[in-house]
């Protein structure tokens, strides 16, 4: 009998731990698989006729002729354009534009973390170039944690836009 309590408390503890980290920790989504056609910036692309603005980043504006904004919408392209991405929606479908809101993964994760989000969606790569700031808007923060880790780490190195900055600053929340 006391082997048996002893496994049902490890078995307790187990799913203990598990819970706990599935609630601190960003869940898998739903991603639905779509070619870009079209790159508009840095953070607008174009997929199934549909304009789509990229969750969680604001790269600078190519109309205003902001320093680095040939960048990154290059980089984007570069990434996305005429490619299979996967987009992921947080929270809101749409912005006040009727554009949709998504993240853009570049391969389906298998579990979520800086790493993954660093390397594997256009947000986390922009962000580690410096060619983006961490731009979110609640309530589709999903991300957020992870996003400004990333920017940190850019200032840090100074890449891109944080090259000659001696701390930056970011826009939105």
């Amino acid at each position: 009998m006391n082997r048996l309590k002893k496994l049902l408390f490890l078995v307790f503890l187990i799913i203990l731990a598990y819970g706990i980290n599935l609630f601190l920790s960003p869940s898998l989504g739903q991603f639905e698989a779509y070619t870009v056609t079209k790159v508009s910036d840095g953070d607008t692309i174009w997929a199934n006729n549909e304009k789509i603005r990229i969750i969680g980043i604001n790269t600078p504006e190519i109309k205003n002729k902001e320093k680095f904004s040939n960048e990154a919408k290059d980089l984007t392209k570069s990434l996305v354009l005429n490619k299979k991405v996967y987009l992921e929606k947080d929270l809101e479908e749409r912005d006040k534009y009727n554009r949709l809101l998504r993240y853009v993964w570049l391969k389906k994760p298998k579990k979520i973390n800086r790493e993954e989000i660093e390397k594997n969606t256009l947000e986390g790569i922009l962000l580690s170039k410096g060619y983006a700031r961490v731009y979110t808007f609640k309530p589709n923060t999903k991300y957020r944690k992870y996003f400004k880790e990333i920017e940190d780490k850019a200032k840090k190195e100074k890449v891109g836009m944080w090259k000659n900055s001696e701390k930056g600053s970011t826009r939105g929340n």
